[in-house]
């Protein structure tokens, strides 16, 4: 195990502490070192990459998928929590991860198929820094004193707009690149009951 890939690692830690502290309602004391907690954990998937990018001699597939894996399961644990707090409505919860098990299983079965990583987009590190930005300010509106005066309504309506729309967005646009996986999975099923 290499270092990147032990700080992509912390990234799980990370978000389950944020899942405890807003199962257990956080409240104004420790809201603001909670908040920082999260800043941390999203700061974590810019430093792994880069320490990544500083050994040429490391093979990228491992801490690619890692990295992918990881970032899903930081979503889904994130907007659970924000959920539970109250934060976001159960819409929201749903198509983040719904979208997330569409990454995962296109970069599957592309794995499976042709042993290649299905790479983001440009969409998608859009849809991730939206995913950071959004559920930062959800939880502060949310839970930190500081951000009291927020429009909560206005401002909790929004972020939940912009969290869903560049999830609709970055997934049509994943499919539509990686459309030769979509095609196996939709057609995988008629294949196995031709041949059976």
């Amino acid at each position: 195990m290499d270092i990147p890939n032990i700080v992509t690692l912390s990234r799980y830690a990370g978000a389950l502490i944020f899942v405890a502290a807003c199962a257990a309602g956080a409240g104004a004391p420790w809201s603001t070192l909670v908040l920082i907690l999260l800043i941390a954990v999203y700061t974590t998937d810019i430093v792994d990459g880069e320490l990544a990018r500083r050994r040429p001699d490391r093979p990228p597939t491992v801490g690619q998928v890692l990295d992918s894996a990881t970032d899903s399961y930081t979503f889904i644990l994130v907007f659970i929590a924000l959920f539970v707090a109250g934060a976001i409505p159960l819409i929201t919860l749903v198509v983040v991860v719904a979208g997330r098990a569409l990454f995962d299983l296109i970069r599957f079965v592309g794995f499976a198929l042709d042993h290649v990583y299905a790479a983001p987009i440009p969409l998608s590190k859009a849809k991730g820094f939206v995913y950071t930005c959004m559920s930062c300010l959800l939880y502060a509106v949310h839970a930190v004193p500081a951000f009291a005066g927020l429009d909560r309504p206005a401002v909790t309506a929004s972020a939940n707009l912009l969290v869903v729309a560049s999830t609709v967005l970055a997934a049509a646009a994943f499919l539509q690149r990686h459309r030769t996986y979509v095609r196996s999975i939709v057609s995988g099923p008629a294949r196995a009951v031709v041949k059976g």
